[in-house]
C-alpha cells in the first residue's frame, strides 16, 4: 500500500508504528512486562504501564482477607489497558469486579526497548509520587479518565495509582480476627511493598516515595502514616481535604454488628457466629452482597463502611482509634504537606444551590448537627446545639432567610467535617514532630468547577471539596486553559512534584518560588486565590488560619 508522506493515514500510521515499536519492556519481580507510550499534557512521551496485577483477585476463600502478592507469569504480559475496578455501588448501580488490585505506572524513562539496568541509572534514579484516590472509601478507581498523570509527568517524577477494595469487600469487619477489617488499607500496604520491590525496573528511587491522596484517600493516606506496618515504604506524605480525625473517617470496630446484621438477613447467612457468617459470606455471589449493601443504610450517613481499629495480629494494620494513637504521638515523623479548599462544606449544601435536594434543607441541617454531637460532644446535644447555633447561626435557623441559612450551613459543614479535624491533627504534629509541615487553603475558582457542574450551577457559590484535583489532574479535560487557570495548574504541578523531588514545595509562578515555609514555622501557611475575591488567581503567605473559627472548635471542643 501506498501511502503518501503527510497525508492523514500517513500520521496516524506513523503514530501506531512509533508507539507499537518503542513500547517499553521492563523485567520486574513477577515477569516482563510491555507497556505503552502516553503523551504528557506538554508533549513529553512517557512510558505507561497500565493495569500492572500487585494482589491475587481477592474473592472466594481470600475475600475479608488481607491481600495476596500476585503471582508471577510467563512470557511478556502487555500492561497497556486499564484493569477492572473495584466492586462498588456507583450511585447506585454495580459496577466493578473482585479481582481488581492493579496499579499504574507512568516514568519518563524512555527509550526502544527499556534498558537494562546496568548502573547507568545508580545515580539518576526519580522519586515516585504514589496516589490514593478518593470516593468516600466506598466508590472510584485509578482510572485515567478521573486521574490521568499528564500535568504531573511534565515533570521529572514516576507515578503510580492503585486501585484498593472499597466499601463492604474492603472495609467489613466482624470484631475478631475473623474478619478484621482495613482490607483497603491492607491492599493499599501491597500496592507500596510492590513499589518497593519494583519501582527501580521503572527508574525510580524506592527510597524517595511520596505517597498522596484527597478526601478519603487523604484519610488512608493519614492512617498509613499512622500506622507501625508501613514503616520504611514511603519518606513524605500529602493529604489533601481528609483526615483521620474527621468523623468520616474512622468507626469503632464494635459498630459494625448492625450493618452486617442486616447483611445477612438479605443474603441468607445465619448469623450463630463472625466465623459461620464470614465463611457463608465468602461463598455468595458479589453481586447479591453489593445489592444487599445498597439496600443497608445508616441513620445520617451514607458511609457505614469504614477504617476500623484491629485486635492486634501479625497482618494488623490499625489497632487502636486514630485519637489515642495521635495522642501516643504514632505518626511518623516524616515531612508532609496538607490542606483543604476554603469552601469544603459544600459537599452538604451544593444540591440546595441546584434546587433540587432530596431533604428539606432545615430538617437535613438539624439531622446533621445531631450526627456531629455524636462525634464532638455526646451526649450532650442541647449543650451542642446551643452553642453551634449561638456562633454559626446567631438565631434560630427556623428563623433564617435560604441564603443566610445556606451560607452559614457551608461554614459550619466543612468546619466540623473537614477544618477543624484538619487543626487537631496540625496542633499536635507541631509539637511532636521535627520534620517541616507545609499547610495550604485552596481557593481559587476557575472557569471549570469540579462538584457543581453536575448539577448545573452555574453561579459562583465558591470553592469546594477536590476542586483543587483540577490543577493536578486533567479529570477528562482535554481543552485549552485559559490564562490565569493554566497559571494555577503550573502552580499546583510545580508545588507538589518539587516537594516530591526536594522536600520542599517551590514554584516559579510566585513572585518568590520559595515562598512557602513551614506551618511549624509560625504557623504560615500558603493562601492559593484570593479569599475575598475567589476568581483571583493571587497566592499569598498568610497566618493565622481562620483563627476566629479553629479557636470555637478549640475552646468549646478540644481534643487531647
Amino acid at each position: 500500500m501506498n501511502v503518501p508522506p503527510g497525508s492523514a493515514l500517513f500520521l496516524l500510521l506513523s503514530v501506531f508504528l512509533f508507539k507499537v515499536l518503542a513500547a517499553p519492556v521492563v523485567k520486574i519481580s513477577q515477569g516482563f512486562l510491555k507497556g505503552t507510550i502516553l503523551q504528557s499534557r506538554k508533549g513529553r512521551n512517557v512510558s505507561a504501564f497500565i493495569g500492572i496485577p500487585y494482589g491475587q483477585p481477592p474473592s472466594g476463600k481470600l475475600r475479608f482477607r488481607s491481600p495476596l502478592p500476585a503471582k508471577s507469569w510467563n512470557g511478556i504480559r502487555f500492561a497497556n489497558k486499564e484493569a477492572n475496578v473495584c466492586s462498588q455501588n456507583y450511585y447506585g448501580t454495580y459496577i466493578g469486579a473482585e479481582d481488581c488490585l492493579y496499579l499504574n505506572v507512568f516514568t519518563p524513562i524512555l527509550e526502544f526497548g527499556y534498558p537494562k539496568d546496568n548502573g547507568t541509572l545508580k545515580n539518576n534514579l526519580l522519586p515516585v509520587m504514589v496516589y490514593v484516590h478518593g470516593g468516600g472509601f466506598s466508590q472510584e478507581s485509578s482510572n485515567l479518565t478521573a486521574y490521568s498523570p499528564k500535568y504531573l509527568i511534565d515533570r521529572d517524577i514516576i507515578f503510580v495509582s492503585m486501585n484498593y477494595r472499597l466499601g463492604v469487600l474492603g472495609f467489613l469487619s466482624s470484631g475478631d480476627t475473623v474478619a478484621p477489617g482495613n482490607f483497603g488499607l491492607k491492599d493499599q500496604k501491597l500496592a507500596l511493598e510492590w513499589v518497593k520491590k519494583n519501582i527501580r525496573a521503572f527508574g525510580g528511587d524506592s527510597n524517595r516515595v511520596t505517597v498522596f491522596g484527597n478526601s478519603a484517600g487523604a484519610a488512608c493516606v493519614n492512617l498509613l502514616a499512622l500506622s507501625d506496618a508501613t514503616d520504611g515504604l514511603f519518606q513524605q506524605y500529602i493529604i489533601q481535604s481528609g483526615s483521620m480525625m474527621s468523623n468520616w473517617g474512622f468507626r469503632e470496630n464494635t459498630q459494625f454488628k448492625p450493618f452486617i446484621t442486616d447483611i445477612a438477613k438479605k443474603v441468607g447467612c445465619p448469623r450463630i457466629n463472625s466465623k459461620i457468617l464470614i465463611k457463608c459470606l465468602k461463598s455468595k455471589n458479589v453481586r447479591k452482597i453489593m445489592d444487599a449493601v445498597l439496600d443497608t443504610t445508616e441513620e445520617y450517613s451514607e458511609m457505614p463502611w469504614l477504617p476500623t481499629n484491629e485486635m492486634e495480629s501479625n497482618d494488623a494494620i490499625l489497632t487502636d482509634s486514630p485519637l489515642n494513637l495521635l495522642a501516643k504521638n504514632k505518626m511518623k515523623d516524616l515531612p508532609f504537606l496538607t490542606g483543604n479548599t476554603i469552601d469544603e462544606g459544600l459537599i452538604f449544601t451544593f444540591e440546595y444551590y441546584g434546587n433540587f435536594p432530596s431533604t428539606p434543607m432545615v430538617e437535613y441541617l438539624e439531622e446533621y448537627i445531631n450526627f456531629t454531637s455524636n462525634f464532638y460532644m455526646k451526649p450532650d446535644l442541647t449543650k451542642y446545639r446551643n452553642l453551634v447555633q449561638n456562633f454559626y447561626f446567631t438565631r434560630p435557623i427556623t428563623s433564617m432567610n435560604e441564603n443566610e441559612l445556606l451560607k452559614n450551613f457551608t461554614k459550619f459543614g466543612g468546619d466540623t467535617t473537614f477544618l477543624y479535624p484538619q487543626m487537631i491533627l496540625l496542633d499536635k504534629m507541631v509539637k511532636t514532630v521535627k520534620s517541616p509541615i507545609y499547610f495550604y487553603s485552596f481557593g481559587y475558582r476557575g472557569n471549570t468547577t469540579l462538584m457543581t457542574m453536575d448539577f448545573n450551577v452555574t453561579e459562583n457559590i465558591g470553592v469546594g471539596h477536590a476542586e483543587e484535583l483540577l490543577y493536578l489532574f486533567p479529570k477528562g479535560f482535554e481543552g485549552t486553559f485559559p490564562k490565569q487557570d493554566e497559571s494555577i495548574v503550573n502552580l499546583m504541578v510545580d508545588l507538589w512534584t518539587s516537594f516530591a523531588i526536594n522536600g520542599k514545595p517551590t514554584s516559579d509562578e510566585m513572585d518568590d518560588p520559595n515562598l512557602w515555609i513551614p506551618y511549624n514555622k509560625n504557623g504560615h501557611f500558603l493562601q492559593i486565590g484570593n479569599i475575598k475575591n475567589n476568581t483571583d488567581g493571587s497566592v499569598t503567605l498568610d497566618r493565622d488560619y481562620l483563627s476566629d473559627r479553629m479557636n470555637f472548635w478549640r475552646e468549646n471542643f478540644p481534643m487531647p
